[in-house]
């Protein structure tokens, strides 16, 4: 992908891309699942955004999701390791994944916000959530 630009009224956003395909590319082969957003502006509200009132609102929904599930699935791989069940690695990620993505969708219904103190709740008109979704690398 490399570097993408957009824009909106008179501020350009420029994103480069470029370090995380080439991280994608390398995960290929591997015990990888990816949990992703498919719109655009899912990114703004996980590591946040100043409004045009110089507002900084944040709400972080995917690596709460992660972080929850991250010990759990470190345990379960060792477990799988332990048992000699390589072959059972790629469904503990799978399930745990699936897991990530579901909690994603609660943290984006929460009431509360996560970010930084704000008061400002992430409003989704339902585009963000139904756009949780689990990949294998090669289809990113």
């Amino acid at each position: 992908m490399g570097k993408k630009s957009s824009s909106s009224g008179s501020v350009e956003i420029v994103t480069n891309t470029t370090r995380l395909d080439e991280i994608l590319r390398n995960l290929k082969g591997e015990h990888v699942k990816i949990v992703s957003d498919g719109v655009h502006y899912g990114v703004y509200w996980e590591l946040g955004h100043t409004t045009q009132s110089g507002a900084f609102l944040q709400h972080p929904f995917l690596a709460p999701a992660l972080e929850m599930w991250r010990k759990p699935l470190n345990e379960a791989m060792k477990a799988a390791i332990d048992r000699g069940d390589i072959d059972k690695l790629d469904a503990v990620v799978d399930k745990v994944a699936m897991e990530v993505a579901n909690q994603a969708k609660k943290e984006i219904n929460a009431i509360k916000d996560k970010g930084n103190g704000t008061t400002s709740d992430l409003v989704d008109t339902g585009a963000l959530l139904n756009s949780i979704q689990v990949l294998d690398p090669e289809e990113v």
